[in-house]
């Protein structure tokens, strides 16, 4: 899995499934600021091996920023994972959806609201 979450912009997660050998068998990116954003599927990754391409400079150009970031993410998480270094918080599967894009910039938007009305009413 790679992944670049951003508070108030785009974020993005990639889901790579690889064999034993860093080959991908199957990619998958989500892509979005909203609950609203889908998973796609990337057939220009299959069967190429993530070592490769993570050190491929001119494949890697040929992605956008969000991508080349979640695909250089996922191959960290696969060193580690090689390695037997991977951290047991890449294993957490809890997720607070307050801390999410849409919520926060909501929670923002009343917290402006409310000062505005504290504002003209006092």
């Amino acid at each position: 899995m790679g992944k670049n979450p951003k508070r108030f912009f785009s974020g993005s997660l990639m889901l790579i499934a690889i064999d034993n050998d860093g080959n991908i068998k199957e990619a998958r990116l989500m892509q979005g600021v909203t609950v609203f954003a889908k998973f796609r599927t990337l057939k220009k990754l299959e069967g190429k091996n993530i070592a490769v391409l993570a050190a491929d400079y001119q494949e890697l150009k040929r992605m956008n920023k969000l991508t080349r970031q979640c695909l250089l993410n996922a191959y960290k998480t696969f060193v580690d994972f090689k390695t037997q270094k991977l951290l047991a918080s890449a294993y957490d599967t809890s997720v607070n959806v307050f801390n999410m894009p849409l919520f926060t910039k909501i929670g923002l938007m009343a917290n402006n609201l409310k000062a505005n009305m504290s504002k003209k009413f006092n």
